[in-house]
């Protein structure tokens, strides 16, 4: 999820996707996060794994996607590995992705809110205030 984000928020380079065959679940979302997408005519986008087999676990994504490889060609730089994240399960998945989404995006917005309530009485103060009741409700 972190790449897709990354991707979503490069602002110095230009994103291309191309899809010479169906792509399921976060292959879909990282070929709809780029800039463009070029696809081979009949291409399926297929944003849910059911029907495609067990596509979780850390052991199959290590084995058919190679990051050395990409850092050794220089598609990546060595420090884009910490980006990767794996799982073994699809609540371990879901796990870092809140988490992922909490530190990077509610708990920065939520301290930039907090910091714009001292000078706007109406702007919610807390984290909660900020997040909603059904959101915090959520998150506990």
């Amino acid at each position: 999820m972190l790449l897709t984000v990354e991707i979503l928020n490069t602002m110095s380079h230009l994103v291309i996707a191309g899809l010479r065959g169906n792509a399921g679940a976060g292959g879909a979302m990282l070929a709809l996060a780029a800039d463009y997408v070029y696809s081979a005519s009949g291409v399926v986008l297929n944003p849910h794994y059911r029907g495609m087999g067990e596509l979780y676990g850390s052991e199959y994504w290590k084995k058919v996607f190679n990051i050395d490889a990409l850092v050794d060609t220089g598609a990546i730089s060595p420090k884009d590995i910490e980006l990767f994240q794996y799982a073994d399960t699809p609540e371990d998945a879901f796990e870092l992705l809140c988490n992922g989404l909490t530190e990077n995006y509610l708990i920065p917005e939520a301290n930039a809110a907090a910091e714009q309530s001292e000078h706007d009485p109406v702007a919610p103060h807390t984290f909660e205030e900020f997040l909603g009741p059904g959101m915090a409700k959520m998150s506990r």
